[in-house]
């Protein structure tokens, strides 16, 4: 999976070429961000993970915002919703590498099955993000970043049942305006 995702990155940024961008991290840019990943061979048949942020830049190359999220397979869903906040290094080029934090709530939903009963809480999220972003436009960022979560309860899958920690690697895109 990892191979696809970085075959899939060097492919956006070779066709990207040098995009001659004033990067978007500056104080007072708001920025809209997509970004997901699909597993077909997960324990619990294809898991599906998307989310959606919004953050503003309250200082140059701090920004702070919201995130919604759904992580769904065959046997559980858990709709996630955290505060962010993130911290972009200006290197003057196209690629802007960032670290990030969150603190949220998820609602998990797991089903029964012959071994287990069903679920159907919240829990406490926090987490944190490592990863770049590369400008493709001056609006516009392809973004590959790792995200490390840890949950108050079990809610995320493994091979054994489900843990209260999740990595995680994510190809996304960011639009500033």
């Amino acid at each position: 999976m990892r191979r696809v995702l970085l075959v899939i990155l060097i492919m956006m940024l070779a066709a990207a070429g040098p995009a001659a961008t004033a990067q978007m991290t500056y104080a007072g840019t708001q920025e809209i961000g997509l970004s997901g990943l699909v597993d077909f061979d997960t324990a619990s048949g294809t898991l599906i993970h998307l989310s959606m942020m919004y953050g503003f830049f309250a200082a140059d190359g701090v920004e702070l915002g919201g995130q919604v999220g759904v992580t769904d397979d065959d046997n559980h869903t858990v709709w996630r919703a955290a505060g962010i906040i993130e911290y972009d290094y200006d290197l003057g080029m196209e690629l802007v590498p960032y670290v990030g934090a969150r603190c949220g709530v998820a609602k998990y939903e797991v089903e029964a099955t012959k071994t287990r009963k069903s679920r159907d809480d919240f829990a406490l999220l926090l987490g944190g993000t490592a990863g770049a972003k590369y400008f493709i436009a001056e609006n516009v960022a392809v973004d590959i970043a790792l995200n490390l979560e840890w949950a108050s309860e079990d809610i995320y899958p493994s091979d054994d049942g489900f843990e209260n920690t999740d990595a995680r690697v994510t190809l996304g895109l960011r639009f500033f305006f």
